[in-house]
């Protein structure tokens, strides 16, 4: 009885993509001490005391921008394992030139080769069944032109950041954090509250941008989300 064969399914939409979330974990906010540590330093009220049961509040800051922040990581991975056209085709014609040539030694098995195998073994009917499969790479490489046009890497990683941008500056602005995008490293090497969080958080998830993208990062995510403004 033959078996039911696996659909290809296509790699989710970057709208689709974005849709989506995820749940976050405890583990996932503890991922980065050192990440932990830095964010603390943006808590606005440092002078504030800690409370015996809840902690310190600048731990809740960091906490709340994190919970936003790693959000973003389930697309970063998806955006990963996304494959385009070329990808496709390439995978494709990869797994076609196996088959083939696995199949032409099956079928070219010195009498020496085929006689340690052993009688069990059956070369010519493992080429035949490896055969069966070839016609459906080759419908699978005509089905290639069909599919729609993936967007790179790069523009989806881009959009990744600006809605980490957005999750991770509206988090902040509960605790009175601007969205500034002011960098100059040319002349004064400052860089603003915001464009340090999004680069800390962006190295620390893998996201791994220079400040001079945040800035315009940031820029792109108030117009989206004008109440950053």
């Amino acid at each position: 009885m033959p078996t039911a064969k696996a659909q290809y399914n296509a790699p989710p939409t970057l709208a689709e993509m974005m849709q989506s979330e995820e749940p976050v974990s405890l583990k996932d906010l503890s991922k980065s001490e050192k990440l932990r540590l830095f964010l603390r330093d943006f808590y606005p009220h440092q002078s504030a005391q800690a409370d015996e049961f809840f902690g310190h509040p600048a731990d809740e800051f960091v906490n709340y921008l994190l919970s936003q922040a790693y959000k973003a990581i389930p697309h970063l991975d998806t955006a990963k394992r996304a494959l385009v056209k070329q990808d496709i085709k390439a995978e494709l014609q990869d797994l076609l030139d196996t088959l083939t040539e696995a199949q032409q030694k099956l079928r070219k098995l010195s009498t020496d080769v085929d006689r340690l195998l052993g009688v069990e073994a059956d070369p010519l009917g493992c080429a035949d069944k490896l055969g069966e499969l070839i016609p459906y790479v080759l419908q699978g490489q005509q089905a290639v032109a069909q599919l729609p046009r993936r967007p790179r890497y790069d523009q989806m990683q881009h959009a990744i950041a600006v809605e980490l941008a957005i999750d991770v500056l509206r988090a902040a602005r509960h605790y009175g954090i601007r969205a500034s995008a002011t960098f100059d490293n040319i002349y004064h090497e400052y860089a603003s509250p915001a464009v340090q969080i999004l680069k800390a958080i962006g190295d620390d998830i893998g996201l791994v941008l220079d400040e001079y993208t945040w800035r315009d990062i940031i820029l792109e995510a108030k117009e989206k989300y004008p109440a950053l403004k």
